[in-house]
């Protein structure tokens, strides 16, 4: 087995064992179009036209086992700088995670980077250094759970930036299986909840006087 393989069985399974929880939105675009798969969601993005189609995916990075249907390929090097948003709300949720299935040619966009917004796509933070998405398929796996701001939070966005591609061949990245998943917030302890009617009852009482 080669070198490469074994990698890529590596940062497959990685993938897989850490990126644990319930699914908040998962697109696979197996339909060949940008409606999330599972969850709530959408995706916003500001390509040149006429520069992304829908290719042969990957299995690798499903949550439930779904087949390889199509990924969306990302192509020509004038997208440099151009970004692809995903929407989603993460009401009920903390400790969120993103994985999902990439890979490019030698001219595609070798400098990829993720940042989250915690206000609706107002403000962006970078997550880490850009990331090489390598030239076959991998699994990157990224824990957000530092960005407290997106937990319990209706407004989530998360933006893949792309930079690198290389002229004068086109160029080009797969994407597939984007996977938001976290953790489900627990549920408020009994004292937390009556303190919370009790409170509620002194305000109501107040008001009928």
């Amino acid at each position: 087995m080669s070198v490469r393989i074994w990698i890529t069985l590596f940062v497959l399974l990685a993938g897989a064992s850490q990126a644990t929880g319930a699914v908040i939105a998962f697109w696979d675009f197996n339909l060949g179009s940008l409606a999330a798969a599972q969850g709530t969601g959408s995706i916003t993005h500001n390509f040149v036209p006429a520069s992304t189609t829908y290719v042969p995916g990957s299995a690798f990075g499903t949550p439930s086992g779904e087949p390889a249907g199509t990924a969306l390929r990302i192509q020509k090097f004038q997208n440099n700088g151009r970004h692809m948003d995903f929407a989603f709300d993460a009401t009920g949720f903390e400790n969120i995670v993103l994985t999902f299935a990439t890979r490019r040619d030698i001219w595609g966009f070798m400098a990829n980077q993720v940042a989250v917004s915690s206000d609706g796509g107002t403000t962006y933070a970078n997550y880490a250094p850009p990331f090489d998405p390598r030239d076959f398929w991998n699994v990157p796996y990224f824990d957000l759970s530092s960005f407290d701001a997106l937990n319990d939070n209706a407004a989530v966005r998360v933006r893949f930036t792309f930079w690198g591609g290389t002229g004068p061949n086109p160029g080009l990245n797969d994407v597939d299986n984007v996977l938001f998943a976290g953790e489900a917030l627990p549920a408020p302890e009994p004292s937390s909840l009556l303190a919370c009617l009790g409170t509620l009852f002194l305000i109501a009482r107040r008001a009928v006087r």
